[in-house]
């Protein structure tokens, strides 16, 4: 009987000694990981951290189970060893943690996914609720890309609001990083400043940080009320950190108009009969056309922008309708002598020009594509102009049976001019060339077996300025017009 109750107590005594971290123990310390975490393959080490809820009372042991489809995806310091990480923990830690170090296999190849399990701790330690935690790797060959949202912008020196200048990510950024932008040229100081600010060789370091989408940089203007003329500003994206790589847009330049800059044309609006249309211009550094901004409503409203370029000789070389729409013109001897439209990278139609003596543009013939990729003639335009190079006539034709003799299929006439300078480009048969440098007093459109009279007179300010022209006879309209 004493031997039985000794035999007893051994056991109870045994089964005391043993450890369950599965049995609450209010002294224990919990132990548990964050958040899951999203890591570049080519970000270099990372350490993952195990919370303690209270400080380690006593010395231990804590063991993660490493799981993934793909060992050689990464290294870890402690190494892991039949899919286990054993970590040490002394007495008055407040953490445990490990390091896990992505490796850079220079591939493309898929996304690798790592899963740690906290498996067992040891007496003074239990497993918290967060016992587990996913490791994404993911491979920096498919890495997210930065791209400005623009290539161009314009900001008007008395803009107080300054202009935001965006850089977007292809996907949410995965870790903290930045995008370093570089001022191409330090421009003139003092007609702007930045946030956050350009430092003494025109970088500025955008930080990132994870989950975001767009970082961007605030250009304020400085409203010096001088007249100091148009600046264009060129920005790079010169560097980027944080599994974040260059993508295709990383120019961006912005035209910094002077409000100084009066007297320029700034835009014309023409309204009568349920309809209305304008035009506002935007200019370079040179003076030129930089844009146009368009407005149309007949009687839905349809707006864009065309966007000029320029050859180094001054004669225009494209002009950006819309993202998917350019025209481009082609020029020998200076001068133009063709011109595309290419729309979804297709050649939709093209025209070819002819000068007369006087050096004006005399004819163009207007090509357009068919259903089977070929180019037909479609209209021909022969111009006339006066002695002052004022567009006297403007002769439409369409191919006839006989390709010597086109049928002429409408006239527009303006009979004659004031002797005052037409201060806005209305009228272009190629952008930057004036078909009209005078007003025009009247206008007289026959087709289709029908003639078609106006006339116009014309308001001006006390400087001299155009500011108001109506037109009468067969409709009626008026137009309005403004000045920088």
């Amino acid at each position: 009987m004493l031997i039985g109750l000794l035999v007893l107590a051994n056991l109870i005594a045994c089964k005391k000694d043993e450890f369950d971290p599965s049995v609450e123990n209010p002294m224990a310390v919990a132990v548990n990981f964050s958040n899951d975490i999203s890591v570049a393959e080519n970000a270099g080490a990372q350490e993952v951290v195990l919370q303690f809820d209270k400080t380690a009372q006593q010395e231990g042991t804590i063991e993660v189970k490493a799981v993934t489809a793909t060992p050689e995806a990464f290294q870890s310091s402690p190494a892991v060893e039949d899919n286990l990480i054993v970590l040490a923990v002394a007495k008055g830690d407040t953490h445990a943690s490990f390091t896990v170090t992505p490796v850079n296999n220079n591939m493309e190849d898929n996304d690798r996914i790592v899963s740690f399990e906290i498996t067992e701790v040891t007496e003074g330690f239990e497993i918290g609720s967060k016992k587990s935690i996913v490791m994404s790797i993911l491979d920096d060959e498919n890495s997210i890309t930065a791209n400005f949202s623009n290539s161009k912008g314009v900001l008007y020196e008395n803009t107080p609001t300054g202009l935001d200048i965006k850089v977007l990510f292809s996907a949410p950024a995965i870790q903290t990083g930045q995008v370093v932008l570089q001022l191409e040229g330090m421009a003139e100081t003092g007609l702007f400043t930045t946030q956050p600010a350009l430092d003494a060789s025109g970088r500025i370091a955008l930080p990132v940080s994870a989950g975001a989408t767009v970082v961007s940089l605030l250009l304020t203007p400085t409203d010096d009320r001088l007249l100091k003329g148009h600046h264009t500003l060129d920005f790079t994206i010169a560097e980027t950190e944080g599994g974040i790589i260059k993508g295709q847009e990383l120019s961006f330049k912005l035209s910094l108009l002077d409000d100084e800059l009066a007297g320029k044309a700034k835009s014309y609006e023409t309204a009568g009969g349920g309809w209305r249309s304008k035009k506002a211009y935007l200019y370079d550094e040179d003076g030129r056309i930089l844009a146009v901004q368009w407005e149309t409503e007949t009687p839905f409203l349809r707006t864009g922008t065309d966007t000029y370029y320029y050859a180094a000789n001054g004669l225009i070389e494209r002009v950006n309708h819309t993202p998917e729409q350019d025209e481009y013109f082609y020029q020998e001897n200076g001068r133009i002598v063709r011109s595309e439209t290419i729309k979804n990278g297709v050649k939709t139609e093209y025209s070819e020009y002819d000068y007369d003596l006087a050096g004006n543009v005399g004819g163009q013939a207007q090509y357009r594509r068919q259903s089977n990729g070929a180019y037909t003639l479609s209209f021909l335009y022969h111009y006339l102009y006066d002695f002052n190079g004022n567009l006297y006539s403007q002769l439409t034709y369409i191919p006839g049976d006989d390709p010597q003799n086109p049928i002429l299929i409408s006239t527009r006439t303006y009979e004659s001019y004031l002797n005052i300078p037409n201060p806005f480009p209305v009228l272009e048969v190629i952008p930057g060339i004036q078909a009209q440098p005078f007003l025009p007093v009247s206008y007289r459109i026959e087709e289709n077996g029908s003639s078609l009279s106006y006339s116009f007179s014309y308001e001006f300010d006390g400087a001299g300025n155009l500011i108001k022209r109506t037109t009468s006879g067969s409709g009626s309209e008026v137009t309005t017009y403004q000045y920088y």
